[in-house]
């Protein structure tokens, strides 16, 4: 999935990146790999699954402080599993600014690397 519309945040609370969320059916190992080109204070990124902060996909938070308009790169991995026979899972890249600084996202993509599920897929 990709965007090229900018998106700003300056909250230290985390927030989905816009227009870089998705539901797939999945099963076993999942790999995210989001390009991001931000710009302004550091940022901090995270990706989730299925809405649950309290465990999100290795390696966790990342922190970029670009330095001007910069594209950064991160993999993030997980395994999936059945949820009341149910392979449907929601992929969520989140965001903050720790700092509360203005942080501008100008374009993302990203891709999803997973075994196709087979139970209840929408």
């Amino acid at each position: 999935k990709w965007r090229t519309a900018g998106g700003t945040t300056s909250g230290t609370g985390w927030h989905d990146v816009p227009g870089l969320g998705m539901t797939k059916c999945t099963v076993r190992e999942v790999s995210e790999t989001a390009t991001l080109t931000v710009s302004g204070g550091p940022v901090r990124f995270r990706a989730v699954v299925d809405g649950v902060p309290e465990a999100p996909m290795k390696p966790g938070i990342v922190r970029f402080v670009p330095s001007g308009k910069e594209t950064v790169t991160y993999t993030f991995v997980a395994n999936t599993a059945p949820f009341e026979a149910d392979d449907d899972h929601r992929f969520d890249l989140q965001w903050q600014s720790p700092t509360g600084a203005p942080v501008t996202l100008h374009a993302g993509v990203v891709n999803l690397v997973f075994q196709r599920g087979t139970q209840s897929c929408s």
